[in-house]
């Protein structure tokens, strides 16, 4: 993970070509974009729908390696279920978002459309979260978080009574 020096990346206004008609927060779009790209991970709490998760945000081609990984760990043998889908997931972080070989000099990135959180965990009032140890990998919709705020709830001991 990037140290926190003067290479740090910074919030970028808003690009007045992208499209926020959709509800999507521009401030949870440019930490996505400018630090979670950079491969920093960054505790965050979100609001979905009256759900409340909270857990580490990474890149999306963090995401599907992680998702590789872990479909690897599942696996009992080379051809079952798990290992065709880590063969086929493994391998969308880098087609999705890296610039292609053969693209455009003013090629763009897609816009950020999925937020993406590892170790993540579902909380509510006077439970512990669901799952109560080292969380799972969560894909959401941008457009569907209602609110977010920086830093992740974390498990303490009176939280597994």
């Amino acid at each position: 993970m990037p140290s926190n020096d003067d290479n740090s990346p910074e919030i970028e206004t808003v690009d007045e070509e992208e499209d926020f008609s959709d509800g999507t927060d521009w401030l949870l779009r440019a930490i996505i974009k400018n630090y979670s790209q950079s491969g920093y991970e960054i505790g965050v709490t979100l609001t979905v729908g009256g759900s409340v998760i909270s857990g580490l945000l990474i890149s999306g081609r963090s995401y599907f390696a992680e998702l590789a990984k872990m479909l690897v760990s599942n696996s009992v043998s080379e051809d079952d279920i798990f290992a065709e889908l880590a063969d086929d997931l493994g391998g969308l972080g880098a087609e999705i978002y890296d610039k292609p070989t053969d693209a455009p000099d003013d090629w763009q990135q897609s816009p950020i459309t999925f937020i993406h959180l590892k170790g993540a965990r579902f909380h509510a009032p006077g439970h512990a979260g669901i799952p109560l140890k080292d969380g799972f990998l969560w894909r959401g919709k941008l457009a569907s978080i209602d609110a977010f705020s920086i830093g992740s709830f974390v498990v303490g001991d009176s939280d597994t009574n």
